[in-house]
């Protein structure tokens, strides 16, 4: 282990840049510890586009959570994942029951208050789910409506900022929002894109604004200070993209008609230059 802690220690001060060099004492300490915690957030199934095979949990940011455990400790197995919803994930990390949250985590001005992220991996544009009789077109007819978000998305603020007459309602969970809508509690619910396109392919009650906005980033969550960790894992990340480990996991995990889109998503110089 110390020789495998060791050589991750010196691929962090090659790999990146020679300021690291202070923080490779802490990076060792951190992968001699053994297995790490990561989130891996059943909420958003849709997202994953993972299904559930014989109890494991499989998707395309899992199968790169696997690959950083493999590179970190020689095993893909040696990761303790743990299942938490979109309200507790934050909290966990902060009081250090998981070590990392790699679960479509959006960057965020309000997160970042509370955590660090590490180098934006993916992007996103924004949607809104209505329900399928719904009067709603376009963004503006949502004026003087109430729209679901989720606590500390970015949609949040595009609300505030460019449809102010909205009434937002903050719930916790993709399954709060979905039902929120459904139940006529709201009439829109704002959230990521391939999250919203994933819940109005499988159900018939909805259906997508289809009014892009707010482009945002995906990042791994990690507790504040933790500098040589953070630079670790965004080199892992970087590698593992590199190497094939994402384009592999989508199309294993991928309806074959969304495969090029989820692939340009994790492609950060696909990122639409604008959007409203």
């Amino acid at each position: 282990m110390i020789r495998r802690s060791t050589l991750i220690a010196v691929e962090i001060l090659l790999g990146l840049v020679a300021a690291l060099a202070i923080g490779v004492g802490v990076a060792w300490w951190r992968f001699s510890q053994g297995p790490i915690e990561l989130n891996s957030m059943r909420d958003q199934i849709e997202t994953e586009l993972s299904q559930a095979r014989s109890g494991r949990p499989v998707g395309i940011e899992i199968d790169v959570v696997r690959r950083i455990a493999a590179d970190a400790f020689g095993s893909p197995d040696r990761v303790d994942m743990v299942c938490v919803s979109a309200a507790n994930r934050i909290p966990s990390l902060v009081a250090g029951k998981i070590d990392l949250i790699l679960a479509t985590l959006g960057i965020s001005e309000e997160r970042a208050r509370v955590i660090d992220f590490g180098e934006p991996y993916a992007w996103g544009g924004s949607d809104v789910l209505v329900a399928r009789d719904s009067p709603v077109r376009r963004l503006d007819d949502l004026q003087g409506r109430t729209v679901v978000a989720l606590k500390g998305a970015w949609q949040i603020g595009w609300f505030e900022k460019n449809l102010p007459g909205t009434k937002l309602l903050r719930l916790d969970t993709v399954s709060d929002g979905l039902q929120a809508l459904l139940q006529g509690r709201a009439d829109g619910y704002a959230h990521d894109g391939a999250v919203l396109q994933g819940i109005a392919r499988k159900n018939p009650r909805v259906r997508l604004v289809g009014e892009i906005y707010q482009i945002g980033h995906r990042g791994i969550g990690l507790r504040r200070g933790e500098t040589a960790w953070k630079a670790w894992l965004d080199a892992a990340m970087t590698r593992a993209k590199r190497e094939g480990v994402v384009a592999e996991a989508v199309r294993r995990y991928v309806d074959p008609d969304l495969a090029a889109a989820v692939l340009d998503s994790w492609d950060l110089s696909r990122q639409p230059r604008s959007a409203r």
